[in-house]
């Protein structure tokens, strides 16, 4: 069924009542932030990624089915802003901060990106089925993965080493490379229709966070 865009102007007032009531509960959190912590850009930004979440679900999901990879460049720019959100809430600043802020935050949403075109290959016949055009969709499964293993194995290994050798990280981001095994690990799994595989890379980013306490630990 195609949507056009007639359909999707067409209030659904019992969406926009459930928006308003999600909004203003999220905005009384942000104040209780506000007030205990006064750090107004980390509630800002917080803010803003909560309403990117609640807009999706209820406004922009069916853009997907006219806008290719539109889901994936959505989620990938929240994830983005996470990268923001806790350079703001700590106040950590690098001496060469615009540079670094922004290669480290493309790196997350590339990361974010790609991973939500693995996702999608799990949904490809639910996909096609309800029109949403993911690029297992538009490419096929075979396709999406060799993509993914050649480009992505190739930004785990440039990535950590480019930051590196900037001089403002230490040699603990080196050990994201190791995402470049994990990754390997994960599109094997796909390739035997393991579900294993979407579970393992929907917690990818918590191993980041393992990955750069064992290189502080260990170096």
């Amino acid at each position: 069924m195609k949507l056009s865009f007639k359909q999707f102007l067409k209030p659904d007032w019992r969406k926009i009542i459930l928006t308003l009531v999600l909004i203003v509960v999220s905005l009384f959190f942000i104040c209780l932030l506000l007030v205990f912590y006064s750090n107004f850009y980390g509630s800002f930004l917080s803010l803003l990624i909560l309403l990117f979440g609640i807009f999706y679900s209820f406004y922009f999901k069916n853009l997907t089915k006219k806008i290719p990879l539109f889901k994936n460049f959505y989620v990938a720019i929240a994830f983005s802003i996470l990268v923001y959100l806790s350079l703001v809430y700590y106040g950590i600043y690098f001496e060469n901060s615009n540079l670094i802020i922004f290669i480290f935050s493309l790196f997350v949403f590339i990361k974010g990106f790609l991973m939500q075109i693995f996702l999608d290959i799990k949904d490809e016949e639910s996909d096609k089925k309800e029109g949403l055009l993911t690029l297992s969709v538009i490419w096929g499964r075979k396709n999406v993965l060799l993509f993914l293993l050649f480009f992505e194995s190739a930004i785990n290994l440039f990535v950590p080493i480019l930051l590196y050798f900037l001089g403002d990280f230490s040699i603990s981001i080196m050990f994201l490379i190791f995402l470049f095994f994990y990754d390997l690990y994960c599109y094997y799994l796909s390739s035997r229709k393991k579900y294993s595989a979407y579970i393992l890379r929907g917690g990818e980013f918590v191993l980041w966070f393992i990955f750069i306490y064992l290189g502080n630990v260990l170096v």
